[in-house]
């Protein structure tokens, strides 16, 4: 249940967006939503189609400042105050440098018609306000509850790198500005391919840079792609977000200077049991297969690793005790995966 106490009595409609729980490297940001309600009192109760054990919950009501919540399935929740709307006025530029014994800022140009975006959770988080910058790189963007912890700016602009940066409290700094300093970004062309009969096409999915939260495009028919505002020294891995189950893709990065190439293949799924020394399903055991492909075991040791390329691979599972100091146990087994199999009943047995 969902409790929120306006000041003075007052009872606002709310509209509330529900989001994944898990905000990470391997996600859109902001992410996609799990679905929306609407509140026109002080109470609401939601099930497991918009908190499936876990979620972040935005929401947004006219006369108040938006803001977000962690919300846990069957958890008693604290009481959401709704506060008076804040802003927050900055400027965006790009520095420009002399040599003068060392390398000295002379000042800004502008960047104009910058995305400006005030994200609650930090880089990975969801959005409560945006505006964009004028002819001056000024902005001042509003509608947000200041009070909240883990705020922050993210900046987006056409040729540049992305840029996030920290807002403060604003209750007791409510005067602060923002001045974000912008560095040229070349744009990375790529192509997403699809293998023949896979069912699906280009446009289907995200293309995403991994660690680069707002790094992300939707390919073309043709499946071309440009990822923006990457570092020129940063070489990212690319991502395909939206892969059904039996779909995977192949490793990619960017390239400074050319062109990337990403390919969507016919996969393979691995489920199965991680069991302790007494035979005993393991929950919370950490399962994975190379560095992309991580999950937990739910309460009965199972586990479910999807999008897996065809080949041989190793799987590996991780499990600690509840007992301080005590050490992990691990297991470790060769497979070979099939393209289009799914590999079912695959135990994986700790050891010391």
């Amino acid at each position: 249940m969902l409790r929120f106490v306006a000041p003075h009595g007052a009872r606002p409609e709310i509209e509330l967006t529900f989001f994944p729980n898990q905000l990470a490297f391997t996600a859109p940001s902001p992410p996609p939503p799990l679905g929306q309600a609407s509140l026109a009192g002080e109470e609401i109760t939601v099930g497991e189609d918009l908190v499936p054990e876990r979620s972040v919950v935005r929401y947004v009501c006219e006369g108040f400042g938006a803001g977000f919540a962690r919300v846990q399935l069957g958890a008693a929740m604290p009481e959401i105050p709704l506060r008076a709307p804040a802003s927050i006025s900055g400027r965006v530029g790009e520095p420009v440098y002399y040599w003068c014994m060392g390398w000295r800022c002379t000042g800004f140009l502008p960047v104009v018609d910058a995305e400006v975006v005030v994200m609650g959770g930090g880089e990975h988080g969801v959005d409560l306000a945006r505006t964009r910058t004028d002819e001056d790189g000024s902005f001042t963007v509003s509608g947000f509850d200041g009070e909240l912890d883990v705020l922050g700016l993210r900046v987006i602009a056409a040729g540049f790198e992305v840029a996030h940066q920290r807002i403060f409290d604003l209750g007791a700094h409510p005067e602060q500005r923002a001045l974000v300093n912008m560095s040229r970004a070349p744009a990375r062309a790529g192509r997403l391919l699809v293998e023949p009969g896979a069912g699906v096409k280009p446009e289907d999915f995200l293309v995403l840079a991994r660690g680069l939260p707002g790094v992300q495009a939707r390919p073309g028919s043709d499946g071309e792609v440009v990822l923006d505002h990457i570092a020129p020294d940063v070489e990212a891995r690319v991502l395909v977000y939206g892969l059904p189950p039996m779909l995977a893709q192949t490793e990619a990065r960017t390239k400074r200077g050319g062109g990337f190439e990403v390919e969507v293949v016919r996969g393979a799924v691995v489920t199965g049991r991680v069991l302790g020394e007494d035979l005993e399903p393991r929950p919370n055991a950490l399962v994975w297969i190379g560095e992309r492909h991580a999950v937990r075991t739910d309460g009965d040791g199972v586990f479910v690793l999807e999008n897996l390329t065809p080949g041989a691979r190793t799987i590996k599972a991780q499990w600690r005790p509840k007992r301080r100091r005590a050490p992990p146990l691990f297991a470790s087994r060769s497979l070979t995966l099939v393209a289009g199999e799914r590999h079912e009943r695959v135990e994986l047995l700790l050891e010391r």
